[in-house]
């Protein structure tokens, strides 16, 4: 019984040998019968790729065109009164017996705003008025009915709402980048989806030694009234603007040799770029030098020099079609002449070298097949009709490696 067993599980090893050294005997039969190259389906190119086989890379783009460069910094402030608000005194002894506005009251000069009583015991009865001097709203009413005044006190106080000033603390580093009038625009906490726009009307002479920083006053408009003394704003005040120059943004600079470089699209591929760049601010830089108006900004994509890529928002960036296609066909021709290139009688190098391919395939196939026991006469006749291939063939193979 053990005998048989042994015989019965070497029995089994030798057939397992054998069906493996068949497998293995055909895989290589096939690799011989289809030139000693692995049998893969083709990748198809992509969009934008002009590079044969190698994948594109999705990229975004923007066409460079000259446009204004604004650098700004970022302020909290709050609205106060342009003017100081003014005190409206009485002028005259006596006490108050009458107060005919109040607060939110609008008053313009020579409007009665108080009576007042001047005479004293044993006098004639007499009323005195007391007039506003200024125009504005009324914003507090510090006198009463019954209160004693003199010729200095005051009876109302008066602002214009409609003149306010911004005022903002400017960090001292700042003051040679802005002037009278340079611009500026805020947002308030009660209306942050509505902008105002507004210009500096004063810099302070002083700088306050505590915090580094220069008072700066911005003048704006209020002509909806809706904004109030003593809201608190965030402003963003431009300290430098620069007109016609190319402008990218800053993600897309990198650094190559101690070099700024950017990647422009050529040919459906990726060219680098030596750039100059100037001002800068959170998010664009200014290109002084390298690019010219029209030329395809990479601006998003990992991308290096030569690779070939696919452009993703073409419409967005203002990139006609025509544009694109003309790029990708030039690169597509460029890449096939190099391959194929051409024989003059409508036949590619590539169809010439797969004709020598079958050739030889047909010679490799004979040997395999002499191998086995085939009969010479059969080797040769195979042989005789691959040799009908002229034998430029192999000469046009050579020409393509």
């Amino acid at each position: 019984m053990k005998k048989e067993k042994i015989i019965t599980i070497v029995l089994s090893v030798l057939v397992v040998l054998m069906v493996a050294l068949v497998v293995v005997q055909n895989t290589v039969g096939l690799e011989k019968f289809f030139g000693g190259k692995s049998v893969a389906a083709p990748s198809p190119g992509r969009r934008g790729g002009g590079n044969g086989g190698q994948n594109a890379v999705n990229v975004e783009v923007q066409k460079a065109s000259l446009s204004t460069f604004i650098k700004t910094i970022n302020v909290n402030g709050e609205l106060t009164y342009k003017d100081s608000e003014r005190n409206v005194i009485a002028d005259t002894s006596g006490k108050i017996t009458e107060i005919l506005v109040r607060r939110g009251d609008f008053v313009v000069p020579g409007q009665v705003v108080a009576k007042a009583d001047p005479s004293t015991p044993g006098a004639e009865y007499r009323i005195k008025e007391i007039t506003s001097t200024v125009s504005g709203q009324v914003t507090s009413v510090p006198a009463y009915i019954g209160l004693t005044v003199s010729a200095n006190t005051t009876v109302i106080t008066v602002a214009n709402p409609k003149e306010l000033v911004l005022k903002l603390n400017i960090p001292e580093k700042y003051l040679s980048s802005f002037t009278i009038g340079s611009k500026a625009s805020f947002v308030t906490a009660a209306y942050p989806d509505s902008p105002y726009t507004g210009k500096v009307c004063f810099i302070d002479s002083m700088v306050n030694t505590s915090t580094r920083t220069v008072q700066v006053e911005i003048e704006i408009d209020n002509p909806d009234e809706r904004l109030m003394a003593g809201m608190f704003v965030r402003s963003c005040l431009v300290i430098e603007e620069k007109e016609n120059v190319f402008v990218v943004p800053s993600e897309c600079l990198s650094t190559y040799l101690n070099n700024q470089t950017v990647y422009v699209v050529k040919n459906g591929k990726a060219e680098r770029v030596n750039v100059s760049t100037g001002s800068y601010n959170d998010s664009q830089t200014v290109i002084t030098s390298g690019i010219s108006e029209g030329d395809i900004v990479i601006v998003l994509g990992q991308v290096t020099d030569g690779s070939s890529v696919n452009i993703i928002n073409a419409e967005k960036a203002g990139i006609e079609a025509s544009e694109i296609q003309t790029s990708e066909k030039t690169g597509e021709e460029r890449e096939t002449q190099g391959e194929k290139g051409s024989l003059g009688n409508g036949d590619s190098f590539e169809d010439a070298g797969e004709r020598g391919n079958n050739s030889a395939r047909g010679e490799e196939r004979d040997n395999r097949f002499d191998n086995t026991g085939l009969s010479v006469e059969r080797k040769g006749s195979r042989g005789e009709n691959s040799g009908t291939t002229p034998d430029t063939n192999t000469a046009k193979d050579s020409s393509v490696k």
